[in-house]
């Protein structure tokens, strides 16, 4: 949740789970498209875990005000998530 401890209204919340399950949708369909073999429920728990470390990292990036650390964490964020997907991929093709 990005207001960790603090209220949320059900809108929002409501709002929120919206975006995220569009997120992973779009990441989902992306899996299927290109990772030959990949099976619907693993490309939505990979699109998932995906959307997820992307949202969590998001707040190394920024809460930093040099311009370096952000780019440089971003790049590692990058490095991170292909490494990531080149085993997804490689675990389909056995």
């Amino acid at each position: 949740m990005l207001w960790l401890g603090t209220e949320v209204s059900p809108e929002l919340k409501a709002s929120m789970r919206a975006m995220d399950d569009e997120v992973v949708g779009r990441v989902e369909k992306l899996l299927k498209a290109t990772v030959p073999g990949i099976k619907s429920q693993s490309a939505k728990i990979v699109a998932t875990v995906m959307e997820v470390a992307v949202k969590s990292l998001l707040t190394l990036i920024g809460r930093s005000d040099s311009m370096e650390f952000r780019a440089r964490a971003a790049t590692e964020v990058k490095r991170m998530l292909t490494l990531y997907i080149d085993e997804v991929i490689r675990e389909q093709g056995t």
